[in-house]
């Protein structure tokens, strides 16, 4: 695992060849970050890199759509980085099922209910009048692509599932 103060990245790498050009770069070595598998095949994580991205440049994801809907939109496919060990208890949620802005709201009895998207900071604010109630992780469209302005929300539904691209959710809170 490797880390710069350039743009506050850690890269993570089983080839000895890329840690070694990267520390010669000015990244800092910072040792091994975990042991992936040598002999179970079954989780395949893959590493796509965002070219035009300042920092957080590789994306790592065992879900293939994700690689392919990513590479789509102009991410790299860097192909295999390495084969997870498998689910196991001490495996955290994935980063989509994860709450990122502590306990989720109750948005069926929120006043005054609103969504600020900041494709400065890559967030999503979720706000009850002036007042921010929850903070969400974004990721934006690459080469300006996501739409900017004011958009109003009518009916909501109970999820965002894709099925083109095998991904969405459940929207708590609209139950």
């Amino acid at each position: 695992m490797t880390f710069t103060n350039n743009a506050g990245d850690h890269h993570y790498t089983l080839n000895s060849y890329e840690r070694d050009m990267l520390v010669s770069k000015g990244w800092r070595y910072e040792g091994i970050g975990w042991y992936s598998s040598d002999t179970n095949r079954s989780y395949p994580l893959y590493r796509q890199y965002n070219p035009n991205a300042k920092a957080g440049a590789h994306n790592y994801t065992l879900n293939s759509n994700e690689k392919d809907m990513l590479v789509r939109a102009g991410w790299h496919d860097e192909g295999l980085a390495w084969y997870g060990v498998g689910p196991g208890e001490g495996a955290p949620a994935p980063q989509y099922q994860r709450p990122s802005g502590g306990v989720y709201p109750n948005l069926s009895v929120t006043p005054n209910l609103s969504i600020n998207v900041s494709i400065a900071d890559q967030r999503v604010y979720v706000k009850s009048g002036s007042n921010v109630i929850y903070t969400l992780i974004a990721s934006t469209g690459v080469n300006n692509a996501t739409p900017r302005g004011t958009f109003r929300i009518g009916n909501r539904g109970s999820s965002f599932y894709n099925a083109r691209e095998g991904m969405g959710g459940q929207l708590l809170g609209c139950i």
